[in-house]
C-alpha cells in the first residue's frame, strides 16, 4: 500500500505551534520573577496565595570542621643537676696549702671552687689576733666530709697535743689490737694501785681524760702506733716512747679522717669496737666543741686537751687544742683547732671563739642542693 506522508505546509505550521508554546512559558517565568522582586528591585511580601521558600540554617551558615588540635609536645624533661659529693682523702689533706691567713678551699677536681666572705675571713682573724697579741700560736681546719670543701688556717704550726692525742691513739687501740685478737677488753692493767678492765681504763682516759689510765694504755699497746700514724702521713714527732707529741691541725685532720672512716665503715668492713669508740667520744666530760656549737641538730664527738706548763718546767707544754666529728642535721664536718695557749684565765672562752668562727664560715663552702 502506498504510504501516507504529510504535507509541507502542514508540518511547518505544527513546528510553528510548538515554538510558540515554549516562548510563552518562558516569558511568564520572566515575569513571575520580576513581579516578585518588584519594580524597584526590592523584595517583596508574598501574596496570601503564595508559599515563601526559606533555606534551613544548616544550609546557610558555613560549619565549622568538628576538630580539636594535639596538645603541645611536653618541654624535655632537664635532668636535675647531681649534688656536688667528694669524700676527703688523706692525700688531699696533705697537698693542703699551709698559708697562715684564713682560706676556703675545695677539693675535687671538678668543683668550681668557694671563697671565704670577707664578714667570715675577718671574724675568724679577730679571734686568732687574740692569741697572736699573747704570742701564742694557733692553727685550724674545717672540712665538709660530704663536699671536700672546707677552712684553713696555719694548719702547719706545730704545737703540743696534750691530751687530745688520746682519741687517736685509742681508735690505734681498737683498731689494731681489741679488733684483731691482741687484746680484750676483759684484760686487767694496772693504774696506780687498782686493778683495771682494760675497758674501764680506755673509757676513764677518753672520758674523764685519766693520765695515769692514758699512760698505762700507751706504755702497754703502742706497739705499732709510729708505723701507724706515718702510713696516715703524720710526722716523725710520733714514736712509742713520746705519748703526748707535739703536732699540726693538718696531722690532727689525717688522724680524725682516719677515725671517721673507721666509725663509719659498712658491713664486714666496720671494726668490731667502732660504736663503743664512737659512743666514748660523743660522752667526753669535757669538750670545749660541744660547749661552744652543739645543740639543736648539731652533734659533737671529740677529744680536747689542755695544759699549763709549770714554771720550774724546762719544756714548754703549753697546749689548748681540740679535734673531733661535728654532725649536723647527719652532714658531717671534721674540726681541729690547734693552739700552744697555756691553760689559764679565760682562755676557754677566746678557744671557743676560734671554734665559733670556723663553724660559721661553713656557711661560705655550703654546696647548692
Amino acid at each position: 500500500m502506498e504510504s501516507r506522508r504529510t504535507p509541507p505546509a502542514k508540518a511547518f505550521a505544527a513546528a510553528s505551534l510548538v515554538c510558540a508554546v515554549v516562548a510563552s512559558v518562558v516569558l511568564a517565568c520572566v515575569g513571575c520573577t520580576q513581579n516578585a522582586a518588584g519594580p524597584s528591585g526590592q523584595e517583596s511580601s508574598p501574596s496570601s496565595s503564595q508559599t515563601a521558600f526559606i533555606a534551613p540554617e544548616d544550609m546557610l551558615a558555613v560549619q565549622e570542621a568538628d576538630f580539636t588540635p594535639p596538645p603541645p609536645p611536653e618541654p624535655e624533661a632537664q635532668p636535675e643537676p647531681e649534688p656536688l659529693r667528694h669524700f676527703p682523702t688523706g692525700s688531699e689533706l696533705r697537698g693542703l696549702s699551709g698559708a697562715t691567713e684564713p682560706f676556703a678551699f675545695a677539693l675535687a677536681e671538678e668543683d668550681e671552687g668557694v671563697a671565704l666572705s670577707s664578714a667570715s675571713a675577718s671574724a675568724i682573724g679577730e679571734t686568732v689576733t687574740v692569741f697572736d697579741q699573747a704570742d701564742w700560736k694557733s692553727g685550724y681546719l674545717l672540712v665538709d666530709l660530704e663536699t671536700g670543701r672546707g677552712i684553713a688556717g696555719n694548719i702547719d704550726e706545730r704545737v703540743f697535743g696534750a691530751s687530745a692525742i688520746k682519741g687517736p691513739f685509742v681508735h690505734f687501740l681498737c683498731e689494731k689490737w681489741l679488733d684483731t685478737g691482741k687484746a680484750s677488753l676483759e684484760d686487767e692493767v694496772t693504774v696506780g694501785e687498782k686493778t683495771m678492765t682494760l675497758k674501764e681504763a680506755v673509757e676513764d682516759a677518753i672520758i674523764k681524760s685519766g693520765n695515769e689510765s692514758y699512760k698505762v694504755l700507751f706504755s702497754t699497746y703502742s706497739a705499732g702506733w709510729a708505723t701507724w700514724v706515718g702510713e696516715l702521713g703524720v710526722g716523725s714527732e710520733f714514736n712509742s716512747y713520746q705519748r703526748n707529741p707535739y703536732y699540726t691541725a693538718r696531722e690532727s685532720a689525717l688522724m680524725w679522717l682516719a677515725a671517721y672512716n673507721y666509725v663509719n665503715a659498712e658491713g664486714d668492713a666496720r671494726g668490731q669496737h667502732a660504736q663503743w669508740l664512737s659512743e666514748m667520744l660523743s660522752g667526753t666530760q669535757v669538750s670545749f666543741m660541744r660547749h661552744a656549737i652543739a645543740g639543736g641538730d648539731v652533734t659533737v664527738a671529740s677529744k680536747p686537751g689542755w695544759y699549763a706548763t709549770p714554771e720550774d718546767s724546762e719544756y714548754d707544754m703549753d697546749s689548748f687544742c681540740e679535734a673531733g666529728i661535728v654532725s649536723e642535721g647527719g652532714h658531717d664536718y671534721l674540726l681541729t683547732v690547734m693552739t700552744d695557749a697555756a691553760y689559764k684565765g679565760t682562755i676557754e672562752n677566746a678557744f671557743e671563739d676560734i671554734i665559733q668562727a670556723v663553724w660559721s664560715a661553713r656557711h661560705d663552702i655550703a654546696a647548692e642542693e
